[in-house]
């Protein structure tokens, strides 16, 4: 990415009641692949700034799916 390139990305929010139903309605079996994966949004925005990312915000409603949005950083900062 480059620098002051932003990042936008929607993923499953597993803090929600909607996101726990998914969770529930998409169970598989033991050993099973589920298709997704489930985030918590803080989980998400530490792991984005780690990687040199700022302006992080996530907005989550109450669907399962939140968003992610960051910048990379310039490279004079």
């Amino acid at each position: 990415m480059k620098p002051g390139g932003a990042l936008w990305f929607n993923f499953d929010n597993f803090m929600t009641p909607a996101g726990q139903r998914w969770f529930q309605d998409e169970a598989v079996a033991p050993g099973g692949r589920r298709l997704f994966r489930y985030y918590h949004p803080d989980f998400l925005r530490r792991m984005v700034e780690m990687r040199g990312l700022a302006g992080v915000t996530t907005t989550a409603g109450d669907s399962r799916v939140a968003y992610l949005d960051a910048v990379k950083a310039s490279a004079s900062a």
